[in-house]
Order: C-alpha cells, then sequence, then structure tokens
C-alpha cells in the first residue's frame, strides 16, 4: 500500500489532538496540502468521538445496564460506602480486574486496531494481495447475478471522479453496470471524464440531466438506468475495495437463497486517497442498533425487487436519504446479511459528512424524521428523539 505523502517540509504531530505553529514549516510549498492534511487529521479524531458517543448510548439502552440501574438502591443496601462489605468487595473486584488484564493483554495488539495504530498491518494481513485478487478474477461463481452500482454525480473534483469510477473498473468480479446520473454539472470536465469512460466500457451508462434533481432525484434516475438483479450504492467521491462485488455474490451463491439486502463494514480515506483509517467494524443486523443510527451506511447491496417496492429515495430527506431508504427496505426484507469484510472507502474532505458531520446539519433532522415515519408504519408507539450527537438518535416506546 502507497504510503501517505505529507506535503514538503511538513512535520507530522505526535497526537491528532493538538498541533502548534511550531510543527507548521513557514516554508512549505503548498498550504492548501497542509490545511487537507489537518482536516483530514480532525475528521479521524471526530469520528471516533462519534464512534465513542454511540457505545456510550448502546451501553445505555441496554438492558443489563437498565436493569443494574434498578439493582443500584439494593446494591447500595448491601454494600454501605466505607463498610466492610464494600472494601471486600472492592479488593475482589480488583483482583478480578488484575486477572483478567493479565490475560487480555497476552492477545495480539491486533485486536483493536483503532486504538494501537496497526490498522495499515491489519490491512496487509486480513485483505487478499495480488495473487489472490488475480485468483478471484479468474474464478466463476455458479450464479452470476448483475450488479447495478448506483451513482450521482455533479461537479466532482477530477480525481476524485477517476478514482471512484477506476475502482469499479478494476472490481475482480466482472458482472456489474455503473448507472450513473448527471446534474447537470456546470464542470466540463466532469461531463467530459463521464463521456469519455462510458465511450471506452460499455458497462458504463450515463445520463445527463436538463437540471439538478437534489441527491435524491440524481440518484433515483441513475436507478432507472439499472437493469441488474441487485443494487447497490456509491457516491461520487468515494471507492470500493477491488474484491468488494467478489464477496458480495460469494454471499448469494446458496439456491433459493432469501438474501435480500447485504452490508459490509467500511473504513475512510484521506481527501487524496493516499491513507485509510478509522475502520468501522459492524455488529450484525439487530433493529434497536438501526433505529439508534445508520450503523449499515456502507456497502450496501439491495434485491432489485426490494428497491422497486420501495420506490426508491423519497425527496425531503437530503442528507439522511439513504437512512430513510434503509429503514423502508429492512422492513420488507426476509434476510439481512452483514458481511464482515471491508468493501467500502469513504473520502473525507471538508464538505463532506465524513469529514465534518456539522457540515449538513439538516441531514440529521432528515434522520429522525425517517427514523419516526418508520416507527409509524411498524406501529410502534414512540417517539423518534435525538441521540447524543449529530447522527445519533433514540426511539423512546411508550406503553
Amino acid at each position: 500500500m502507497e504510503a501517505k505523502k505529507y506535503p514538503p517540509n511538513f512535520q507530522r504531530p505526535s497526537s491528532f489532538s493538538i498541533v502548534s505553529e511550531e510543527q507548521l514549516s513557514p516554508n512549505t510549498d503548498s498550504a492548501s496540502d497542509q490545511l487537507q492534511f489537518l482536516h483530514s487529521c480532525i475528521a479521524q479524531k471526530d469520528h471516533e468521538i462519534l464512534q465513542l458517543r454511540l457505545q456510550l448510548q448502546n451501553i445505555d439502552n441496554h438492558l443489563g445496564w437498565k436493569i443494574l440501574k434498578k439493582l443500584n438502591p439494593a446494591f447500595k443496601t448491601l454494600f454501605p460506602t466505607h463498610s466492610f462489605q464494600s472494601k471486600a468487595l472492592t479488593k475482589t473486584i480488583s483482583l478480578l480486574k488484575s486477572t483478567f488484564n493479565f490475560f487480555t493483554s497476552r492477545k495480539s495488539q491486533l485486536g483493536n486496531v483503532e486504538l494501537n495504530a496497526n490498522y495499515q498491518l491489519w490491512i496487509r494481513l486480513n485483505e487478499p494481495d495480488q495473487t489472490q485478487l488475480r485468483q478471484q478474477k479468474n474464478s466463476l461463481f455458479s450464479y452470476q447475478p448483475k450488479i447495478s452500482i448506483v451513482t450521482p454525480t455533479w461537479n466532482t473534483p477530477t480525481h476524485c471522479l477517476k478514482a471512484m469510477i477506476d475502482s469499479v473498473i478494476d472490481q475482480t468480479y466482472d458482472n456489474w453496470e455503473l448507472c450513473i446520473a448527471d446534474g447537470n454539472s456546470s464542470s466540463q470536465q466532469t461531463k467530459k471524464i463521464l463521456t469519455d469512460y462510458a465511450r471506452a466500457d460499455a458497462r458504463i451508462r450515463l445520463a445527463f440531466l436538463d437540471e439538478n434533481l437534489g441527491i435524491a432525484g440524481n440518484s433515483n434516475a441513475a436507478m432507472h438506468l439499472a437493469s441488474g438483479d441487485f443494487i447497490t450504492l456509491l457516491d461520487h467521491d468515494d471507492t470500493l475495495a477491488p474484491f468488494a462485488l467478489h464477496e458480495v455474490v460469494s454471499q448469494l451463491q446458496q439456491p433459493e437463497t432469501k438474501i435480500d439486502i447485504l452490508y459490509s463494514d467500511e473504513d475512510f480515506i484521506n481527501a487524496n486517497g493516499t491513507k485509510r483509517f478509522s475502520p468501522t467494524f459492524k455488529p450484525s443486523f439487530g433493529w434497536d442498533s438501526l433505529r439508534s443510527h445508520n450503523y449499515i451506511c456502507h456497502l450496501l447491496v439491495f434485491r432489485d425487487e426490494i428497491i422497486k417496492k420501495t420506490g426508491g429515495f423519497r425527496k425531503g430527506f437530503d442528507g439522511s436519504q439513504d437512512y430513510d431508504l434503509v429503514l423502508r427496505a429492512c422492513e420488507l426484507a426476509r434476510e439481512i446479511v452483514h458481511i464482515p469484510k471491508i468493501l467500502y472507502h469513504w473520502r473525507v474532505h471538508p464538505a463532506s459528512t465524513a469529514g465534518n458531520p456539522n457540515a449538513k446539519n439538516y441531514a440529521h433532522d432528515a434522520g429522525r424524521r425517517a427514523l419516526q415515519e418508520h416507527l409509524d408504519r411498524c406501529n410502534l408507539s414512540g417517539q423518534a428523539s435525538n441521540g447524543l450527537a449529530t447522527g445519533l438518535y433514540q426511539a423512546i416506546y411508550h406503553p
């Protein structure tokens, strides 16, 4: 994997939390590169904070924690503060904790790639190398569904647009089509790149819209181009792992499979696409988790029939249109499968929700409305309320 390319004379700070003026060279040739790097650092920290807040909210909503809070008064009665019973319990817990730490410390440091910064090593040990990717290209599945990749574009930066399309072309599974709807980009370069790629590869289907219909409208226009058995979503500035579609199709090989939705783990890439960081390893499907946060996100694959039943994206949910669609689709799905592999790379830059969740505060409100409508459709007496941070929610059920 290509190493991170830092700007000339740029000294990387030892901590992302504080960056002093001395760490920024006044003689740098590219201040914009420095700023871009700092945005990536900040985005990484913002993401880590969001994940910790999500974990805290999940703990607070967990049945076991609620039971412990109910038992707390009785516990204080049995073990009064400063009593012999309380001191004995404290020593016992300390001994158990020391024993636990002794055994867990013997585990490989790969146990938590976020905390010990070994994600690059994890990638090398867990993802296919070039030889394995070539083997995937030569392998044949008994069931080879067409995967339609749906992407709306609008004035996409050149390097991001090319990287996105190249990541699709480089797939080791080749029965795909890339369906792009451009929302009347003012950038002629964007239109030229799209046209050139479509001429070079017949699997790239392209529509130039007369006007920008917004995120939902442009995405629906791209969906209308799709003819595949399954549909997946790819943002115009993100990329797929080269083995992404291969992993999806491998899950669909059982005869008469009832799998209607698949989703994978994901990580982030910096603005230049030179560094991967902050992997998100997701749990299996669970309604309680989904009603707290759109943890499914990317890569997300739907059976075509499910998309047709939902009607696609709805207007009025821009910024959280994916969350609204996921909620409606999951209500209809027979089986939902989690693929425990990182198949999607979400690009971080200042204007993206990945780089700055506060850049789209309206998205949070749209997500809360989507959750409330979901509760109403499911005849669940409850209220969708704000969680601990932007993008987090809490479903409060009424008796």
